[in-house]
């Protein structure tokens, strides 16, 4: 009995120590960088690397874990095929059921479904389903995605308008359509998917407080996005909020000439609060789930915003800057300032532009009591939850200067605090005073994609799969269609037809590209690419749009046919 006390304790002792070890060595390779001589080694080895991948790609989670941190060992095609791999695998899944023919509740239907999913099935398979539409594979995923796009990225308002007011639908679909929709709800709650970040928007957005979602459409909502750079058309930012602040506020400060507000000073809708947070937690996941299933949204955010949800430790101030190099180089010179030999008059505040309403209940409700719930969202960074209340009747806009920080409204910057100053700026200007919205869209993208998981990829990564390729390249796809009924690229129809679409610009080629797919925006990977993302593109789900080609045709009766393609009439070749 002692001597076997004795091996289990050594036992114990050699597991302990084995484990110390793995534990120190796991916190060194953590902590320092990969060494040039190793990296250099690896670099020849790359093809051999991709072999080994396309093999099983499961080593990439296991054995190759440690290298895929090494730029331009890895290919981005084997790093988003290893997450739907995961998805695979994974027991749970996603349903979504969404009817075409009810495209006013696009927005509500995508809402409910996503929402009321739990983090577990998040992690799985998506099952998209076009009701009463028969198809199957890519195509639906791809049209599905295509209206996530639409209907949730879309930072122009003219296109906002024509898509939250369509036709008046039949009032048999319109009651289909309600029928759906309480189903979708329903389902969340019975079944007990619905999960505390989540939830239905119903009891969130519409039941209580005053007129966020008055009409029940979301359109007050939008657009959820807007251009952060007009020099860079396409890059995009969570569309401010406009702050509202009373006349009585302002009249209390006029005494005391003060132009400086506090968290509590501002007018805050907690209901239209509460719904943008499911918004955006929604947004986060279909963001995901997008990249699981190789499908670009066309949606370019910065840089920084996607080292803010890998919580990249690189990110630094000059990052939120972005582009904006005089903002930058105003910070900059805050740095190299000696405020002891030369005191500024700068303290930790911004200015910021306000909406006062003459509105005695909505001054009332803008006091103290909501103070709490605004506190603690960036551990200490400068942001709020501020948002309008239900129809205000502006009087006036003005200028007014907000603290970075609660309660620092009034500190001077120093030279011991000026480093502290420049990153609280820098946040504020990245994030402006929507940082809660942020981060919710990290939390849902981080129910769709495991912490872990996200380490294999780099920031700028996620940025190009998720923004997908500008521009349609045709040749590439020429090379990659297969041909039906005994058709060749040697047809003369079929050659007549490629000098046809040959010339379209990218707005026509991108309508053809639609019909014929699903989606105008090409494959992650290019129409060439060997991967499991090639199948990306397939037919579109309507089956019935089909447009056959024989060899008598003509390249204007080509031209002229090309055209219906484009407007949704007609389009397949054969």
């Amino acid at each position: 009995m002692k001597q076997f006390v004795k091996q289990e304790t050594n036992k114990k002792r050699i597991k302990m120590y084995v484990v110390d070890q793995a534990h120190l060595l796991q916190t060194i390779a953590t902590t320092f960088p990969m060494p040039a001589t190793f990296t250099d080694k690896v670099h020849p080895l790359k093809d051999s690397i991709d072999v080994l991948i396309r093999s099983d790609p499961k080593v990439l989670g296991m054995d190759l874990y440690s290298i895929a941190s090494i730029p331009g060992i890895i290919r981005l095609e084997h790093k988003v095929d290893y997450l739907s791999m995961l998805a695979e695998e994974r027991n749970g899944s996603v349903s979504v059921s969404i009817s075409r023919a009810s495209e006013a509740n696009y927005v509500d239907f995508i809402l409910q479904q996503i929402l009321s999913a739990s983090t577990g099935d998040l992690k799985g398979e998506m099952n998209i389903t076009l009701i009463n539409e028969p198809g199957l594979g890519v195509g639906v995923t791809r049209e599905f995605f295509q209206i996530v796009q639409r209907c949730f990225f879309q930072s122009d308002p003219s296109s906002l308008q024509t898509r939250t007011s369509p036709p008046e639908p039949a009032p048999h679909v319109r009651d289909i359509g309600a029928q759906w929709l309480q189903l979708a709800r329903s389902q969340g709650r019975r079944n007990g998917r619905s999960n505390k970040k989540g939830g239905d928007l119903e009891s969130g957005g519409r039941s209580k407080g005053r007129g966020a979602v008055r009409d029940g459409s979301f359109i007050e909502l939008f657009p959820l996005f807007e251009i952060a750079d007009k020099q860079k058309c396409d890059v995009l930012r969570i569309a401010p909020r406009t702050v509202y602040v009373s006349k009585r506020t302002i009249d209390a400060k006029l005494p005391e000439k003060s132009l400086s507000l506090t968290r509590k000073d501002l007018l805050v809708n907690h209901s239209e609060v509460e719904t943008l947070k499911k918004v955006y937690l929604c947004i986060g996941r279909l963001i995901g789930l997008a990249i699981r299933n190789h499908q670009p949204l066309a949606a370019d955010f910065p840089l920084a915003f996607w080292k803010f949800v890998m919580e990249d430790n690189s990110l630094s101030w000059e990052d939120y800057c972005g582009s904006s190099e005089v903002f930058q180089r105003s910070l900059q010179f805050i740095l190299e300032h000696d405020f002891e030999a030369e005191p500024l008059d700068m303290r930790f505040e911004y200015t910021m532009d306000v909406v006062v309403v003459d509105d005695e209940s909505s001054a009332s409700s803008g006091g103290a009591k909501q103070e709490d719930q605004q506190q603690h969202e960036l551990q200490g960074e400068a942001v709020s939850e501020q948002t309008s209340p239900a129809a205000p009747a502006p009087s006036a806009s003005a200028s007014m200067e907000m603290e970075l920080q609660k309660g620092m409204g009034d500190v001077a910057v120093t030279n011991t605090n000026k480093k502290e100053y420049v990153r609280l700026r820098a946040q504020q200007f990245f994030f402006g005073s929507e940082f809660v919205y942020y981060k919710k869209m990290r939390d849902g993208f981080l129910d769709t994609i495991a912490r872990s998981d996200l380490k294999l990829f780099h920031p700028a990564e996620l940025r190009r799969v998720v923004r997908g390729e500008p521009s349609i390249d045709f040749s590439s796809l020429k090379k990659s269609v297969l041909y039906s009924r005994g058709a060749s690229p040697l047809h003369g129809a079929i050659q007549r037809f490629w000098e046809v679409v040959e010339d379209f610009d990218q707005e026509t080629r991108a309508k053809l590209l639609t019909f014929w797919s699903g989606s105008p925006l090409p494959p992650i990977f290019g129409f060439e690419s060997k991967y499991r993302s090639m199948n990306a593109v397939s037919l579109a789900n309507d089956y019935l749009t089909r447009f056959f080609l024989v060899d008598w045709l003509d390249t204007h009766f080509l031209i002229t046919h090309c055209g219906l393609c484009c407007v949704g009439h007609c389009v397949l070749v054969h």
